[in-house]
């Protein structure tokens, strides 16, 4: 217990699980008196564990909040005249996100030790530092996601062509799902990200009739897509390391088998329930 206070204390945002703790720290309690931090990172990294520190969020200023508030009143027509979400609209959310190679789970607080890997993915250990990226999109009875692979660049150049992104988003993420995009009543949610408002893009959505919600700052805890990451990232660590091949069959595979009932929760109830709990706290951050 005091270790786990201790942990708290000096440094909130590191969770790791209890067993791992108490472990670490049963191998030193006979040899010293009080335990630092460091040590209990390096006996977790000398157990095989690994450990994430989540970010700190950032301090909402005035702007961010009336944002916020705007946001909350998007699905109130009668309230707010301009209101994008109205009666039957439904919505679809797309956002990006990264699923690494090592035995990290990705959610807060979780860990696969070594020991719980198959033992057929021992022998690839070694894939630290190695992530696909993905983009997935998520709508009522739909769900799609795609590699994104990395940008090609010239020989001595420090960054890709411009415009490459904006070409590769199209192609990977737009066109296979146009079908989707020209849903009559469809708003799409998506966060400000640079690709997300490159100049083709726009252009790609302004040519399909797609309307999008204008969205604030500093607002992921809004965003529902979010929550669906996290369980994803569970699921594909069941798989323990592996190579970058099977990786891409694993996370297809996991993606594949999310219950439909979830993504339709999250899209439906669970994004009203957010706009109704932001009216509430007047643009403040959400537990969600």
């Amino acid at each position: 217990r005091r270790v786990c206070g201790s942990l708290v204390k000096t440094q909130r945002h590191v969770r790791p699980s209890a067993a791992a703790v108490m472990e670490a720290y049963n191998r030193r309690r006979k040899k010293e008196n009080q335990v630092s931090l460091s040590t209990v990172r390096r006996d977790l990294k000398h157990l095989a564990l690994r450990y994430r520190i989540c970010r700190k969020r950032c301090i909402l200023s005035k702007a961010d909040k009336e944002g916020r508030i705007i946001l909350s009143v998007q699905d109130i027509p009668e309230f707010y005249a301009d209101a994008m979400i109205k009666p039957g609209d439904e919505l679809g959310f797309l956002d990006e996100t990264t699923v690494s190679c090592d035995f990290r789970s990705g959610a807060r607080g979780a860990y696969c030790a070594k020991d719980e890997v198959p033992e057929a993915n021992q022998r690839e250990v070694q894939t630290k530092g190695r992530y696909i990226r993905y983009c997935a999109t998520i709508g009522r009875g739909h769900r799609h996601i795609a590699e994104l692979p990395p940008l090609k660049r010239e020989k001595n150049a420090k960054r890709a062509k411009k415009g490459d992104g904006a070409e590769r988003f199209i192609r990977l993420v737009l066109q296979p799902q146009a079908r989707f995009f020209n849903r009559k009543n469809l708003v799409l949610v998506q966060d400000n990200d640079g690709v997300h408002k490159a100049r083709e893009v726009v252009k790609w959505f302004d040519d399909h009739n797609v309307r999008r919600l204008p969205w604030p700052p500093r607002s992921a805890d809004c965003n529902v897509i979010e929550n669906l990451f996290p369980v994803l990232k569970r699921r594909s660590a069941r798989a323990g390391p592996c190579k970058l091949e099977t990786l891409r069959k694993v996370v297809q595979q996991e993606w594949n088998g999310i219950p439909t009932k979830l993504i339709d929760h999250l899209v439906g109830p669970s994004f009203h329930n957010r706009l109704e709990a932001l009216r509430k706290s007047d643009g403040e951050y959400l537990k969600y």
